[in-house]
């Protein structure tokens, strides 16, 4: 098994930080305003964009899980292997 593990870079974390509070505070404006005004269609879209962002969210989280049960499997290799040595 070949694993590289890369250093995360700020950059990409400090757009993705700008990325995701964006769209919170969007997503509060629109709330609002479908509430003042009782828009179908704004709340029709808030309803089908958080459907999809939590779909992102869960195959994000199912990607991770995935990814750190491969770690530990490498990881637990190594042990091995260093114990095989001993």
């Amino acid at each position: 098994m070949n694993i590289e593990i890369k250093p995360r870079s700020k950059t990409q974390e400090l757009f993705h930080k700008i990325k995701s509070k964006s769209e919170d505070i969007f997503l509060n404006l629109l709330i609002g305003v479908s509430k003042f005004y009782k828009a179908d269609f704004i709340q029709n879209w808030i309803d089908r964009y958080t459907s999809k962002r939590l779909a992102e969210l869960k195959q994000e989280i199912i990607s991770q899980r995935w990814q750190q049960i491969t770690l530990k499997k490498v990881v637990d290799n190594i042990h091995d292997q260093q114990q095989n040595m001993k």
